[in-house]
């Protein structure tokens, strides 16, 4: 908020202009009439269509803080409403600076016609400053454009990537993030006057919105450890300044929001980068992710597998690679239904990964195969995985909720390799499918292995 002494400062009125402008104060107020009707007359010859309800009164209004600038205690407070106003008439901002233009030029005549032009310069200098504050409320309405533009292009970029993969959109975590942006609108237009608190819904608790009711519910653990301390203070910041712009606007002094409105913005632009991260983190693991077992797909599997193969041909490991394929499965869907099916999917994917190690990595391969990738020094490794899976199951009661507990059993296609080999990456897979197709047809509950040494044919 500017005072006079601060406003004399900035915009260089001496002090020999603030004397003539207290002489000449009350000739210049003769002209208020000829003032209105020059700029109605301008008004009308460059047809700007301006959608005020009374354009005498708001023609002086902008006379009288022009004129008695030096009355007012807080002429920003006085000019402020004048803008919004001016902003809500239909204006362009182009139009509005112009229209201050040619208050200027009527001060500079009128000055030449006392025969005092240096009353003009102090003029000039206080229509410098209107100007400036008119084009302040001009930018805030920008910035919410801005805002807008940028909520809506991220929210389509996810939609779109999300529908790609058939995916739906996180909306507890959306929320937060769309509802924090719009915030910082409904803290412009408040400074705008444009909005009144009555008009918002938003909560000073800072446990009460959207994204506290998410922290609370467990979100606060998906945001990054090193984060959580600043994003939590960052949270509360927006809160408390926006609380602050409520109480303003209800006290009438909506300009004043203007005075801490960068550090609410920077508070919710730091809550929002660490928002969309998750968000883009939702979407990489929905996207690499079997939505029924919570297993890494084959999307996933394909990326990690030639990780593998890099980092064991760098150190010289074994690859393990393992196919899974649950016996009688259409058996048990035919008979019990595809509810019993999925439970039964679910049980063997919690069944794997509790069998396999750190190193050893389950993926849904689809229907009801599994893969598993693991390195070694030794050969060994992926038969193990293999049989020590294959018990686990036998030994496991499924759908122990339902009237009818299942036993299931699993064949196994086991294959050990080390790189360089003198095959395609694709017979690998064919091999594997070709012993797990062994095991059925010796029997199944069973895994059949192999192991193949560098340079070896198969």
């Amino acid at each position: 908020m500017l005072n006079i002494n601060r406003f004399q400062s900035m915009v260089g009125i001496s002090e020999d202009e603030q004397a003539l402008m207290l002489e000449y104060g009350q000739k210049t107020m003769e002209f208020k009439d000829d003032f209105i009707e020059d700029l109605k007359g301008w008004l009308r010859d460059h047809q700007i269509d301006c959608q005020l309800d009374n354009l005498d009164e708001a023609l002086t209004a902008l006379f009288m803080v022009t004129i008695n600038h030096m009355q007012f205690e807080d002429f920003y407070g006085q000019v402020y409403p004048l803008a919004v106003k001016w902003y809500q008439s239909g204006m362009t901002q182009t139009e509005v600076v112009l229209l201050l233009s040619r208050i200027r030029q009527f001060l500079i005549a009128k000055s030449e016609e006392m025969g005092v032009i240096e009353l003009a310069h102090g003029y000039c200098h206080v229509v410098d400053l209107v100007t400036s504050i008119f084009n302040t409320v001009y930018l805030l309405m920008e910035e919410v454009r801005r805002i807008k533009s940028v909520v809506q292009g991220e929210l389509k970029r996810f939609e779109r990537s999300f529908h790609l993969l058939g995916l739906k959109l996180p909306k507890s975590q959306v929320k937060p993030y769309v509802d924090h942006q719009m915030w910082k609108i409904s803290v412009l237009k408040l400074a705008m006057g444009t909005k009144t608190p009555e008009q918002l819904n938003f909560s000073k608790d800072a446990q009460q919105c959207s994204l506290g009711q998410w922290l609370n519910a467990g979100g606060l653990e998906k945001v990054p450890a090193n984060q959580r301390e600043y994003f939590l203070e960052a949270h509360q910041r927006v809160h408390e300044l926006g609380s602050r712009a409520l109480d303003d606007a209800a006290s009438h002094h909506p300009e004043h929001i203007l005075n801490y409105f960068t550090q609410l913005e920077l508070a919710s632009d730091e809550l929002s980068l660490v928002l969309l991260n998750l968000i883009e983190d939702e979407f990489i693991h929905l996207a690499t992710s079997d939505h029924l077992t919570g297993l890494p797909n084959r999307r996933s599997f394909d990326m990690e597998f030639h990780r593998q193969l890099a980092f064991a041909q760098r150190h010289q490991m074994w690859v393990g690679l393992v196919i899974v394929d649950i016996d009688h499965f259409k058996q048990i869907n035919d008979t019990y239904g595809h509810l019993i099916g999925d439970k039964v999917l679910k049980r063997l994917a919690q069944v794997m990964s509790e069998a396999a190690r750190t190193e050893e990595l389950p993926f849904r391969w689809g229907g009801e195969e599994f893969a598993l990738l693991t390195m070694d020094y030794q050969p060994g490794g992926a038969e193990a995985l293999a049989e020590r899976i294959r018990q686990s199951v036998e030994e496991t009661i499924f759908c122990e909720d339902e009237k009818t507990p299942l036993h299931v059993t699993i064949s196994a296609g086991s294959l050990c390799f080390k790189l360089p080999l003198k095959i395609p990456t694709h017979e690998i897979f064919a091999k594997v499918d070709k012993l797990l197709y062994q095991a059925k047809e010796a029997g199944r509950n069973r895994v059949i292995h192999q192991t193949i040494y560098q340079d070896q044919e198969i």
